[in-house]
Order: structure tokens, then sequence, then C-alpha cells
């Protein structure tokens, strides 16, 4: 189904909830199957990529071929924005980079990783736009690590560049967004997000570059979340922005249903 108008009125905001939730059972069964046989580190990982796949599938099959997306590989607009995250996401794009990456490569994404931090932990969203500092995965304008980018850089699109373009000046402009690509994502982020919080894993929601800061300076940080323990307190999004208090009640809510 593809929606011209504004995807985010009353009606359709029930709609897209319910597409969700249709979406998010199956894999919150599907996970806590796999938590059953036991969590390791290796089947954890595993468990966010499949769950990434997933929602790439399903994101990239609309039932009629959906809004069409200009987002293209070098379009980077939406890349110096605040990024909603979750302790999986976080730790499994960490792994991701000591994986793939040379020691001398880690370690300067380490450095752009704490200098955005430094310029950015706790700006609002507005200030964050406007001060177009660029996400420290971006290489040649590129997302360096975009098959494990998070749930929230995976549903992002835009069927208008020229708005992508004007929102730097003006953060408060509207882009218009396939609803279809972006509940696909949130649904199955939904359905991975309850099964962990299910075995009482922390589950709070993070800004990105804040977490994998902590990911990154933390060699043992899959293994000590795993073990149960919270890990991320400095990265919590924050909710004294009334914004960030919206979002985190919505949080909240989605992993308890």
């Amino acid at each position: 189904m593809s929606i011209e108008i504004d995807p985010w009125t009353p009606e359709l905001i029930m709609y897209w909830s319910k597409f969700q939730e249709d979406l998010a059972e199956p894999v919150r069964k599907g996970t806590l199957e796999i938590l059953d046989e036991g969590l390791t580190r290796e089947k954890f990982l595993e468990l966010v990529a499949n769950a990434y796949v997933l929602a790439d599938d399903a994101a990239n099959t609309p039932p009629d071929g959906g809004m069409p997306v200009v987002c293209r590989a070098g379009c980077n607009y939406c890349c110096d924005e605040s990024v909603q995250t979750s302790p999986p996401e976080v730790l499994a794009l960490a792994e991701y980079l000591r994986a793939t990456l040379t020691p001398e490569g880690l370690e300067k994404v380490k450095r752009n990783v704490r200098r955005v931090d430094k310029q950015t932990h706790k700006m609002s969203d507005n200030a964050r736009v406007r001060a177009r500092v660029g996400c420290p995965l971006l290489v040649e304008a590129r997302c360096s690590v975009y098959s494990m980018r998070p749930f929230t850089c995976r549903g992002y699109n835009s069927g208008d560049v020229g708005a992508c373009r004007l929102r730097r000046g003006h953060p408060g402009r509207v882009v218009p967004q396939d609803p279809w690509r972006m509940s696909c994502q949130s649904g199955v982020a939904t359905g991975l997000l309850r099964g962990l919080a299910g075995r009482g894993l922390e589950n709070d929601l993070l800004e990105l570059i804040s977490a994998l800061r902590i990911a990154l300076e933390m060699p043992d940080a899959t293994d000590r979340w795993l073990a149960g323990e919270h890990i991320f307190a400095a990265a919590r999004w924050d909710d004294r922005n009334p914004k960030h208090a919206e979002a985190i009640r919505w949080y909240e809510q989605m992993k308890a249903a």
C-alpha cells in the first residue's frame, strides 16, 4: 500500500500500528525460540543480522511498488540527525566494526566517534540538524556500515531530495516518506526487542553515537550485556526533551505490548 498524502493522520497511524504489530509478533516468537536454546555471543549476532535481512526483504517488497524513493548512495542529508537505537543494534554494529576493520582503521573510527559524541552529546534534535555534524561512520559521503546500520536508518526514506536539502536549514520541515518501508523496519525491530526484553536484558532507548562510543571503548561490551549488565546508562535518550520523552514512552509501550 503506498500513500501519497500525509501518512501520519490519526486513522493511518492506527493502520500502520496494526501493520507493525502483525509483523512483530512472529518475530518475537521466533526470537524467544532461539533464546530458549541458549543465547551465545555468536547466536546473538546472528539473530540481529537475520532481523535486518527480514526487515529489508519486507521493506523492499511493497504490494504495489510503494512510494518512489529518491535515496541513493552518496546522498547523506539525513546522516547528521540524531538516531534512536537500542543495545542489540549498537553491539552488533560495534562487533561488525571490530571484525571488518584493521586495528588502525578501528582506532580511526573510535577517534571519529569520540569527536562527534563530544560535539553533539545532549544536543537538541534541531540544533543537531543545524550544526551539520555528519555521522562518524560516513566515508567519502557514504555509509561505511550500510549492511549493519540500525533500524532507524534502514527505515528512513525520502520521496523528495529537495525537501531533504531544505530540512538542513529548517529542521521542522516535513520530508515525504513511504510508511511501508518505515513500518516494516519498525515492526521487525519491535518483535526483536520484545523477545530480548523478555529475558531481562538492558533495552533502553539510546542515542546512536553516544552508545557506539561506549560499545567500542569496552572490548567485552557484548559479553557484559548478555550477562545482564546495564552498560549504556550514559547514552540513554534524554527524557528532558519533550520530543524525546514522547519517543521513550512509545518505545517502552512497544516493548511491553
